[in-house]
């Protein structure tokens, strides 16, 4: 009888050890797509630079360097020159 009890207890334990690890797996993935937006695009205008739009987009507290870096690597951009008319990808706000 002890022995089917400890089963019965063993098993309960394993289920609800699995259904709390699916569970934070799930809760984590939510979590980050939720937190992660995609790009948006951004047509330049003339004019633009790397810097006044980083600056336009960027929070108070990040520096626009960063943002600039962020850019450049969405749209393999290996100098910070500019075209009017053309389409970037910006990071989202």
């Amino acid at each position: 009888m002890y022995a089917r009890h400890q089963s019965f207890a063993l098993r309960l334990l394993i289920l609800l050890t699995g259904a709390c690890a699916v569970f934070l797996l799930v809760s984590g993935r939510l979590n980050a797509s939720t937190s992660e937006q995609a790009p948006r695009p951004y047509r330049v205008q003339p004019g633009d630079t790397l810097w006044e739009i980083a600056s336009e987009i960027s929070d108070e507290d990040v520096d626009v360097r960063v943002v600039i870096a962020e850019i450049k690597r969405l749209n393999d951009l290996d100098t910070s020159s500019l075209r009017s008319g053309q389409s970037l990808l910006i990071p989202a706000t």
